[in-house]
Protein backbone atom coordinates (compact mmCIF):
# COMPACT_ATOMS: atom_id res chain seq x y z
CA UNK A 1 0.00 0.00 0.00
CA UNK A 2 1.25 3.54 -0.73
CA UNK A 3 2.56 5.49 2.31
CA UNK A 4 0.22 8.13 3.69
CA UNK A 5 0.32 11.50 1.90
CA UNK A 6 2.01 14.58 3.25
CA UNK A 7 -0.29 16.30 5.69
CA UNK A 8 -1.79 13.04 6.97
CA UNK A 9 -2.84 13.40 10.63
CA UNK A 10 -0.94 10.16 11.31
CA UNK A 11 2.37 11.24 9.79
CA UNK A 12 3.70 14.73 9.22
CA UNK A 13 6.74 15.04 6.92
CA UNK A 14 9.14 17.75 8.25
CA UNK A 15 9.25 20.75 5.94
CA UNK A 16 12.79 21.69 4.94
CA UNK A 17 13.66 25.39 5.36
CA UNK A 18 15.10 27.28 2.40
CA UNK A 19 18.91 27.46 1.95
CA UNK A 20 19.60 24.91 4.65
CA UNK A 21 21.78 21.87 4.28
CA UNK A 22 19.89 18.59 4.72
CA UNK A 23 20.26 17.34 8.26
CA UNK A 24 21.23 20.82 9.56
CA UNK A 25 19.44 22.03 12.68
CA UNK A 26 19.72 25.60 14.10
CA UNK A 27 21.61 24.71 17.26
CA UNK A 28 25.28 24.38 18.16
CA UNK A 29 27.69 21.50 18.61
CA UNK A 30 26.87 18.11 20.12
CA UNK A 31 23.49 19.27 21.35
CA UNK A 32 22.45 20.02 17.82
CA UNK A 33 23.67 16.60 16.65
CA UNK A 34 21.89 14.86 19.55
CA UNK A 35 18.63 16.69 18.94
CA UNK A 36 18.91 15.91 15.27
CA UNK A 37 19.28 12.18 15.92
CA UNK A 38 16.36 12.23 18.35
CA UNK A 39 14.16 13.97 15.83
CA UNK A 40 15.17 11.51 13.15
CA UNK A 41 14.37 8.53 15.39
CA UNK A 42 10.97 9.97 16.30
CA UNK A 43 10.24 10.58 12.63
CA UNK A 44 11.09 6.97 11.79
CA UNK A 45 8.86 5.71 14.62
CA UNK A 46 5.98 7.85 13.38
CA UNK A 47 6.55 6.65 9.84
CA UNK A 48 6.50 3.00 10.92
CA UNK A 49 3.34 3.56 12.98
CA UNK A 50 1.64 5.17 9.99
CA UNK A 51 2.67 2.34 7.66
CA UNK A 52 1.38 -0.26 10.15
CA UNK A 53 -1.88 1.64 10.53
CA UNK A 54 -2.48 2.04 6.83
CA UNK A 55 -1.29 -1.41 5.80
CA UNK A 56 -2.68 -3.32 8.77
CA UNK A 57 -4.88 -6.37 8.41
CA UNK A 58 -8.03 -5.51 6.49
CA UNK A 59 -11.37 -7.24 6.83
CA UNK A 60 -11.59 -9.82 4.01
CA UNK A 61 -14.58 -9.84 1.69
CA UNK A 62 -16.11 -13.17 0.67
CA UNK A 63 -18.71 -13.80 -2.00
CA UNK A 64 -21.65 -16.15 -1.43
CA UNK A 65 -23.52 -17.30 -4.52
CA UNK A 66 -27.17 -18.32 -4.11
CA UNK A 67 -29.02 -20.38 -6.71
CA UNK A 68 -32.81 -20.66 -6.46
CA UNK A 69 -36.12 -19.93 -8.14
CA UNK A 70 -35.95 -16.13 -8.30
CA UNK A 71 -37.70 -15.67 -11.66
CA UNK A 72 -39.88 -18.74 -12.29
CA UNK A 73 -43.28 -19.60 -10.81
CA UNK A 74 -43.87 -19.59 -7.06
CA UNK A 75 -40.84 -17.44 -6.23
CA UNK A 76 -41.88 -16.60 -2.67
CA UNK A 77 -39.78 -19.24 -0.96
CA UNK A 78 -36.67 -18.15 -2.88
CA UNK A 79 -37.26 -14.49 -2.04
CA UNK A 80 -37.79 -15.32 1.63
CA UNK A 81 -34.69 -17.52 1.62
CA UNK A 82 -32.52 -14.70 0.25
CA UNK A 83 -33.91 -12.31 2.86
CA UNK A 84 -33.20 -14.90 5.56
CA UNK A 85 -29.56 -15.20 4.47
CA UNK A 86 -29.18 -11.43 4.69
CA UNK A 87 -30.87 -11.51 8.09
CA UNK A 88 -28.44 -14.18 9.31
CA UNK A 89 -25.46 -12.15 8.13
CA UNK A 90 -26.82 -9.02 9.83
CA UNK A 91 -27.14 -10.89 13.13
CA UNK A 92 -23.63 -12.30 12.67
CA UNK A 93 -22.15 -8.83 12.04
CA UNK A 94 -23.80 -7.46 15.17
CA UNK A 95 -21.85 -10.03 17.20
CA UNK A 96 -18.66 -9.77 15.15
CA UNK A 97 -18.51 -6.25 13.67
CA UNK A 98 -14.82 -6.50 12.75
CA UNK A 99 -15.17 -9.86 10.99
CA UNK A 100 -15.35 -10.44 7.24
CA UNK A 101 -17.55 -8.58 4.78
CA UNK A 102 -19.97 -10.43 2.51
CA UNK A 103 -21.20 -10.00 -1.04
CA UNK A 104 -24.26 -12.06 -2.05
CA UNK A 105 -24.84 -12.95 -5.71
CA UNK A 106 -28.29 -14.48 -6.34
CA UNK A 107 -28.85 -16.28 -9.66
CA UNK A 108 -32.10 -17.83 -10.91
CA UNK A 109 -32.47 -21.46 -11.94
CA UNK A 110 -36.30 -21.50 -11.85
CA UNK A 111 -35.90 -24.95 -10.22
CA UNK A 112 -35.32 -26.18 -13.76
CA UNK A 113 -32.69 -28.85 -14.57
CA UNK A 114 -32.20 -27.24 -18.00
CA UNK A 115 -31.40 -23.83 -16.52
CA UNK A 116 -29.30 -24.64 -13.46
CA UNK A 117 -26.09 -25.50 -15.40
CA UNK A 118 -25.99 -21.95 -16.76
CA UNK A 119 -26.76 -20.51 -13.32
CA UNK A 120 -23.95 -22.54 -11.79
CA UNK A 121 -21.60 -21.53 -14.59
CA UNK A 122 -22.15 -17.88 -13.71
CA UNK A 123 -21.18 -18.40 -10.08
CA UNK A 124 -18.71 -21.27 -9.86
CA UNK A 125 -15.59 -19.15 -10.50
CA UNK A 126 -16.83 -15.89 -8.95
CA UNK A 127 -17.80 -17.07 -5.48
CA UNK A 128 -16.03 -18.39 -2.41
CA UNK A 129 -19.04 -20.51 -1.44
CA UNK A 130 -22.29 -21.43 -3.23
CA UNK A 131 -25.64 -22.15 -1.54
CA UNK A 132 -28.37 -24.02 -3.41
CA UNK A 133 -32.03 -23.77 -2.49
CA UNK A 134 -33.47 -25.78 -5.35
CA UNK A 135 -35.11 -29.09 -6.17
CA UNK A 136 -33.43 -32.47 -6.02
CA UNK A 137 -33.97 -32.91 -9.75
CA UNK A 138 -32.24 -29.63 -10.57
CA UNK A 139 -29.34 -30.19 -8.18
CA UNK A 140 -28.72 -33.76 -9.37
CA UNK A 141 -28.33 -32.49 -12.92
CA UNK A 142 -25.12 -30.63 -11.93
CA UNK A 143 -23.96 -32.78 -9.03
CA UNK A 144 -20.99 -34.19 -10.92
CA UNK A 145 -19.85 -30.68 -11.85
CA UNK A 146 -20.21 -29.58 -8.23
CA UNK A 147 -18.00 -32.44 -7.11
CA UNK A 148 -15.47 -31.63 -9.82
CA UNK A 149 -15.23 -28.12 -8.33
CA UNK A 150 -13.64 -29.74 -5.30
CA UNK A 151 -11.85 -26.67 -3.96
CA UNK A 152 -15.08 -24.83 -3.13
CA UNK A 153 -17.60 -25.46 -0.35
CA UNK A 154 -21.17 -25.95 -1.57
CA UNK A 155 -24.23 -25.87 0.68
CA UNK A 156 -27.60 -27.44 -0.08
CA UNK A 157 -30.67 -26.27 1.82
CA UNK A 158 -33.68 -28.23 0.66
CA UNK A 159 -34.76 -31.63 -0.52
CA UNK A 160 -32.04 -34.27 -0.39
CA UNK A 161 -32.04 -37.24 -2.73
CA UNK A 162 -30.35 -40.23 -1.11
CA UNK A 163 -28.14 -40.54 -4.19
CA UNK A 164 -26.13 -37.58 -2.87
CA UNK A 165 -26.11 -38.36 0.87
CA UNK A 166 -23.50 -40.40 2.75
CA UNK A 167 -20.78 -39.01 0.50
CA UNK A 168 -17.46 -37.59 1.57
CA UNK A 169 -17.56 -34.63 -0.81
CA UNK A 170 -17.53 -30.82 -0.87
CA UNK A 171 -21.23 -30.40 0.06
CA UNK A 172 -22.93 -29.73 3.41
CA UNK A 173 -26.61 -30.73 3.29
CA UNK A 174 -29.11 -29.08 5.63
CA UNK A 175 -32.06 -31.28 4.77
CA UNK A 176 -33.15 -34.78 5.76
CA UNK A 177 -32.63 -37.19 2.86
CA UNK A 178 -35.57 -39.01 1.30
CA UNK A 179 -34.88 -42.25 3.20
CA UNK A 180 -35.20 -40.68 6.65
CA UNK A 181 -37.89 -38.22 5.59
CA UNK A 182 -40.24 -40.88 4.25
CA UNK A 183 -39.48 -43.26 7.10
CA UNK A 184 -40.63 -40.56 9.53
CA UNK A 185 -43.79 -39.82 7.53
CA UNK A 186 -44.63 -43.54 7.20
CA UNK A 187 -44.04 -43.99 10.93
CA UNK A 188 -46.38 -41.11 11.72
CA UNK A 189 -49.19 -42.58 9.60
CA UNK A 190 -48.62 -46.02 11.07
CA UNK A 191 -48.92 -44.56 14.57
CA UNK A 192 -52.27 -42.99 13.57
CA UNK A 193 -53.69 -46.31 12.32
CA UNK A 194 -54.11 -44.79 8.87
CA UNK A 195 -54.81 -48.11 7.13
CA UNK A 196 -54.88 -48.02 3.34
CA UNK A 197 -53.41 -44.74 2.08
CA UNK A 198 -54.04 -43.08 -1.28
CA UNK A 199 -50.84 -41.46 -2.61
CA UNK A 200 -51.30 -38.72 -5.22
CA UNK A 201 -47.95 -37.99 -6.86
CA UNK A 202 -46.85 -35.18 -9.17
CA UNK A 203 -45.32 -37.03 -12.13
CA UNK A 204 -43.95 -33.98 -13.91
CA UNK A 205 -42.04 -31.52 -11.68
CA UNK A 206 -39.10 -32.42 -9.46
CA UNK A 207 -39.60 -36.02 -10.48
CA UNK A 208 -36.38 -37.34 -8.98
CA UNK A 209 -37.61 -36.26 -5.56
CA UNK A 210 -41.26 -37.19 -6.02
CA UNK A 211 -40.68 -40.65 -7.47
CA UNK A 212 -38.01 -41.50 -4.91
CA UNK A 213 -40.17 -40.18 -2.06
CA UNK A 214 -42.99 -42.52 -3.14
CA UNK A 215 -40.59 -45.45 -3.42
CA UNK A 216 -39.16 -44.82 0.06
CA UNK A 217 -42.61 -44.33 1.59
CA UNK A 218 -43.82 -47.62 0.11
CA UNK A 219 -40.79 -49.40 1.56
CA UNK A 220 -41.50 -48.15 5.08
CA UNK A 221 -45.30 -48.13 5.21
CA UNK A 222 -46.56 -51.58 6.27
CA UNK A 223 -50.14 -51.33 4.94
CA UNK A 224 -51.68 -51.10 1.50
CA UNK A 225 -50.79 -48.11 -0.67
CA UNK A 226 -52.89 -47.04 -3.68
CA UNK A 227 -50.81 -44.94 -6.08
CA UNK A 228 -52.02 -42.40 -8.63
CA UNK A 229 -50.41 -39.44 -10.43
CA UNK A 230 -51.29 -36.02 -11.81
CA UNK A 231 -49.70 -33.41 -14.05
CA UNK A 232 -49.43 -29.91 -12.50
CA UNK A 233 -49.34 -28.44 -16.03
CA UNK A 234 -52.58 -30.01 -17.26
CA UNK A 235 -54.24 -30.33 -13.85
CA UNK A 236 -56.45 -33.16 -15.07
CA UNK A 237 -57.52 -34.60 -11.70
CA UNK A 238 -60.02 -37.12 -13.01
CA UNK A 239 -57.72 -40.07 -12.24
CA UNK A 240 -56.85 -39.18 -8.61
CA UNK A 241 -60.36 -37.98 -7.77
CA UNK A 242 -61.90 -41.02 -9.43
CA UNK A 243 -59.83 -43.38 -7.25
CA UNK A 244 -60.61 -41.31 -4.18
CA UNK A 245 -64.37 -41.46 -4.76
CA UNK A 246 -64.32 -45.12 -5.66
CA UNK A 247 -62.66 -46.19 -2.43
CA UNK A 248 -63.08 -44.03 0.65
CA UNK A 249 -59.73 -43.39 2.30
CA UNK A 250 -59.15 -42.02 5.79
CA UNK A 251 -55.78 -40.61 4.72
CA UNK A 252 -54.43 -39.19 1.46
CA UNK A 253 -50.73 -38.43 1.05
CA UNK A 254 -49.84 -35.84 -1.64
CA UNK A 255 -46.25 -35.97 -2.92
CA UNK A 256 -45.85 -32.83 -5.00
CA UNK A 257 -42.67 -31.06 -3.94
CA UNK A 258 -42.38 -27.89 -6.00
CA UNK A 259 -46.08 -27.45 -6.86
CA UNK A 260 -47.67 -25.70 -3.84
CA UNK A 261 -50.48 -23.98 -5.77
CA UNK A 262 -51.55 -27.16 -7.51
CA UNK A 263 -51.38 -29.14 -4.28
CA UNK A 264 -53.68 -26.64 -2.59
CA UNK A 265 -56.20 -27.02 -5.43
CA UNK A 266 -56.15 -30.82 -5.04
CA UNK A 267 -56.83 -30.44 -1.32
CA UNK A 268 -59.87 -28.30 -2.06
CA UNK A 269 -61.27 -30.98 -4.40
CA UNK A 270 -60.61 -33.79 -1.91
CA UNK A 271 -62.30 -31.95 0.95
CA UNK A 272 -65.25 -31.09 -1.27
CA UNK A 273 -65.78 -34.82 -1.86
CA UNK A 274 -65.15 -35.78 1.79
CA UNK A 275 -64.75 -33.02 4.41
CA UNK A 276 -63.49 -35.55 6.96
CA UNK A 277 -60.53 -36.87 4.96
CA UNK A 278 -57.09 -36.36 6.48
CA UNK A 279 -54.50 -35.10 4.03
CA UNK A 280 -50.77 -35.13 4.63
CA UNK A 281 -48.14 -33.33 2.53
CA UNK A 282 -44.36 -33.39 2.22
CA UNK A 283 -42.31 -30.92 4.30
CA UNK A 284 -41.74 -28.81 1.17
CA UNK A 285 -45.31 -27.66 0.65
CA UNK A 286 -45.35 -24.32 2.41
CA UNK A 287 -45.86 -20.62 1.83
CA UNK A 288 -48.66 -18.16 1.23
CA UNK A 289 -49.25 -19.58 -2.25
CA UNK A 290 -50.11 -22.97 -0.77
CA UNK A 291 -52.28 -21.54 2.00
CA UNK A 292 -54.23 -19.32 -0.38
CA UNK A 293 -54.82 -22.06 -2.96
CA UNK A 294 -55.92 -24.48 -0.22
CA UNK A 295 -58.76 -22.12 0.73
CA UNK A 296 -60.25 -21.43 4.14
CA UNK A 297 -61.28 -24.96 4.99
CA UNK A 298 -58.01 -26.46 6.26
CA UNK A 299 -59.31 -28.82 8.90
CA UNK A 300 -57.26 -32.01 9.23
CA UNK A 301 -54.58 -31.00 6.71
CA UNK A 302 -51.37 -32.37 8.28
CA UNK A 303 -48.02 -30.74 7.60
CA UNK A 304 -44.61 -32.30 8.37
CA UNK A 305 -42.08 -29.59 9.19
CA UNK A 306 -38.51 -29.06 10.31
CA UNK A 307 -39.40 -26.46 12.93
CA UNK A 308 -42.08 -25.80 15.50
CA UNK A 309 -43.53 -22.37 14.99
CA UNK A 310 -44.21 -22.06 18.73
CA UNK A 311 -40.50 -22.51 19.56
CA UNK A 312 -38.72 -19.42 21.01
CA UNK A 313 -36.02 -19.52 18.30
CA UNK A 314 -38.64 -19.40 15.54
CA UNK A 315 -40.59 -16.60 17.22
CA UNK A 316 -37.38 -14.57 17.52
CA UNK A 317 -36.64 -15.19 13.82
CA UNK A 318 -40.18 -14.18 12.89
CA UNK A 319 -39.87 -10.93 14.83
CA UNK A 320 -36.47 -10.11 13.31
CA UNK A 321 -37.74 -10.85 9.80
CA UNK A 322 -40.81 -8.67 10.22
CA UNK A 323 -38.73 -5.84 11.71
CA UNK A 324 -36.23 -5.99 8.87
CA UNK A 325 -38.61 -6.41 5.94
CA UNK A 326 -42.06 -5.40 7.15
CA UNK A 327 -43.61 -8.72 6.12
CA UNK A 328 -43.82 -12.26 7.42
CA UNK A 329 -41.61 -15.04 6.00
CA UNK A 330 -44.72 -17.18 5.70
CA UNK A 331 -44.40 -20.94 5.96
CA UNK A 332 -41.18 -21.39 4.00
CA UNK A 333 -39.08 -24.24 5.37
CA UNK A 334 -36.45 -23.33 2.79
CA UNK A 335 -36.06 -19.82 4.24
CA UNK A 336 -35.45 -21.28 7.70
CA UNK A 337 -32.95 -23.82 6.38
CA UNK A 338 -31.10 -21.10 4.46
CA UNK A 339 -30.98 -18.91 7.57
CA UNK A 340 -29.59 -21.75 9.68
CA UNK A 341 -27.13 -23.03 7.11
CA UNK A 342 -25.72 -19.63 6.14
CA UNK A 343 -25.40 -18.71 9.82
CA UNK A 344 -23.39 -21.89 10.42
CA UNK A 345 -21.18 -21.01 7.44
CA UNK A 346 -20.55 -17.50 8.77
CA UNK A 347 -19.47 -18.85 12.16
CA UNK A 348 -17.09 -21.32 10.54
CA UNK A 349 -15.51 -18.68 8.30
CA UNK A 350 -15.08 -16.36 11.26
CA UNK A 351 -13.52 -19.02 13.48
CA UNK A 352 -11.15 -20.43 10.86
CA UNK A 353 -10.41 -17.22 8.96
CA UNK A 354 -10.49 -19.34 5.82
CA UNK A 355 -12.58 -20.14 2.75
CA UNK A 356 -10.82 -23.46 2.19
CA UNK A 357 -13.37 -26.24 1.70
CA UNK A 358 -11.59 -28.85 3.82
CA UNK A 359 -10.98 -26.47 6.71
CA UNK A 360 -14.55 -25.16 6.66
CA UNK A 361 -16.26 -28.53 6.35
CA UNK A 362 -14.14 -29.99 9.16
CA UNK A 363 -15.08 -27.04 11.39
CA UNK A 364 -18.79 -27.25 10.52
CA UNK A 365 -19.03 -31.00 11.15
CA UNK A 366 -17.18 -30.82 14.46
CA UNK A 367 -19.85 -28.77 16.23
CA UNK A 368 -23.53 -28.63 17.17
CA UNK A 369 -25.58 -25.48 16.67
CA UNK A 370 -28.60 -23.86 18.27
CA UNK A 371 -30.74 -22.85 15.30
CA UNK A 372 -34.31 -22.05 14.33
CA UNK A 373 -34.84 -25.71 13.45
CA UNK A 374 -33.60 -26.75 16.88
CA UNK A 375 -30.31 -28.37 17.79
CA UNK A 376 -28.41 -29.01 14.56
CA UNK A 377 -25.69 -31.57 14.02
CA UNK A 378 -24.26 -33.19 10.91
CA UNK A 379 -22.90 -36.68 10.41
CA UNK A 380 -19.36 -37.29 9.18
CA UNK A 381 -20.43 -36.80 5.57
CA UNK A 382 -22.16 -33.46 6.08
CA UNK A 383 -25.74 -34.80 6.17
CA UNK A 384 -28.21 -33.32 8.63
CA UNK A 385 -29.13 -35.49 11.61
CA UNK A 386 -32.65 -34.14 11.95
CA UNK A 387 -36.28 -34.93 12.71
CA UNK A 388 -39.74 -33.90 11.60
CA UNK A 389 -42.61 -32.37 13.56
CA UNK A 390 -46.23 -32.80 12.49
CA UNK A 391 -49.12 -30.39 12.97
CA UNK A 392 -52.65 -30.07 11.71
CA UNK A 393 -54.83 -27.05 11.18
CA UNK A 394 -57.65 -26.72 13.70
CA UNK A 395 -59.56 -23.58 12.84
CA UNK A 396 -57.02 -20.74 12.81
CA UNK A 397 -54.48 -22.50 15.01
CA UNK A 398 -52.03 -25.34 14.75
CA UNK A 399 -52.10 -28.46 16.83
CA UNK A 400 -48.81 -30.35 17.03
CA UNK A 401 -49.32 -34.10 16.91
CA UNK A 402 -45.96 -35.54 17.91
Amino acid sequence: MEPPPTGSPFFQVPVRAKNRTPGYFPTNGNRAMKNGKTYLILSIILLLAAVILFTGKQEPTYTLGVISNFEGKNTQSADDALKSIKLAYGAFKEKHPSSFNLTILPVDDSWNPAIIPEAYGILKDRCDFILFMTTSTAFLSIFDEVNANSGKLHLLAGTINSAISDRDDNVVRNGIDDRLEQKLIAGFLRSRDAGTVLVIQDNEKNLKYNSMAFKRFSEHYPHRVVHTVFSPTRMDLSGPLGKFRKERFKYVYIIAGGSPREEGIIIQHLRKSDPGVRIITTPWTKGETFLESMGQNRENVIIPTYVRTDAPAYLDYLNRFRTAYGVSPGESVAAILCHDLSGILFKAVHKTGSSDVEILKKEILAREYDAIAGRIKFNRYGDLLGKLYFYRFTGDRREYLD
